[in-house]
């Protein structure tokens, strides 16, 4: 039925928190000439370090995710800009990501 219960359905809070300080040490043990796709809901920058860092999601969105638990949440500030740079600000790979990730870091000292 359309409206039964969802049996896997949760009200868990998320206890895994991603933060720009986070993407930056994870991109520091990726190979840097690994490519993404920005716009790969699934398979993204942020999708790899979600699941990297056992953050719970189920797809990324512009400026938020799909958790496990089927709520949204914000993506921490600055995180879709490093993964999705405008045009011109460097390359879809992780060696101009965390470029971009430091760039943002040392900005905010």
């Amino acid at each position: 039925m359309p409206f039964d219960i969802d049996p896997n359905y949760t009200t868990e809070t998320e206890v895994k928190h991603p933060s720009l300080e986070g993407l930056a040490a994870w991109l520091r043990t990726q190979e840097p000439e690994t490519e993404y796709e920005g716009g790969d809901i699934y398979d993204c920058l942020l999708c790899r370090y979600f699941r990297a860092a056992g953050v719970p999601f189920k797809a990324m969105g512009i400026w938020t995710y799909s958790t496990q638990n089927r709520a949204v949440a914000r993506l921490p500030a600055g995180l879709n800009n490093i993964a999705n740079p405008p045009l011109g600000r460097g390359g879809l790979n992780y060696r101009d990501a965390l470029a971009r990730c430091e760039a943002a870091l040392e900005s905010r000292s």
